[in-house]
């Protein structure tokens, strides 16, 4: 029996968020890294600066990942287990 859901489903969905939340999620912070830097708090700035980039940066992991492990004989199918 094929499990397409573990592969294929998963993959998709989390592209479809990242598609379309990150930009909007990313322009968040980064509007909020510009205020923490008006009000001469560094350490906030930076934070917001980085979870900006650690945004697309796990999406990206995560689509590594599966196409890393998609022909591994215990990793992530990318369509189907079984095939």
């Amino acid at each position: 029996m094929l499990d397409v859901a573990h592969g294929v489903v998963p993959a998709l969905t989390v592209g479809s968020i990242a598609w379309e939340a990150a930009p909007v999620a990313q322009e968040w912070l980064r509007t909020k890294a510009e205020e923490a830097e008006g009000a001469g708090d560094l350490l906030l700035m930076a934070l917001y600066v980085i979870l900006a980039g650690a945004i697309i940066g796990f999406f990206a992991g995560y689509a590594s990942h599966l196409f890393l492990d998609m022909n591994s004989k215990s990793g992530l199918p990318l369509i189907a287990r079984g095939c």
